[in-house]
């Protein structure tokens, strides 16, 4: 399986980075690949609700606001209820 973390252009729709992997290191490549001050226009990031990416956006987008994904937010209520459904 390959996973990728990736840096796109929300306001204009283009992807600026994509890098191999989904640890700290591939995050933090992506970041690293703007400049000190495109780092700091940077607004919004949405991520999945690993523990990595909030963490080192956090660390290098000093003025952005995290967004979760919808998709892992759905998909995590959906697995919760799920477990409730299923408990007697």
């Amino acid at each position: 399986m390959t996973v990728m973390s990736d840096l796109s252009d929300a306001e204009h729709p283009r992807v600026l980075a994509v890098v191999k992997g989904r640890g700290r290191e591939a995050a933090e490549k992506c970041p690293a690949m703007l400049s000190p001050r495109q780092r700091a226009g940077v607004r919004s990031h949405r991520t999945d609700m690993s523990a990595v990416y909030p963490l080192v956006c956090g660390e290098q987008l000093p003025n952005s606001q995290l967004v979760l994904d919808r998709f892992h937010v759905a998909k995590h209520l959906g697995e919760v209820v799920d477990r409730v459904n299923a408990s007697p």
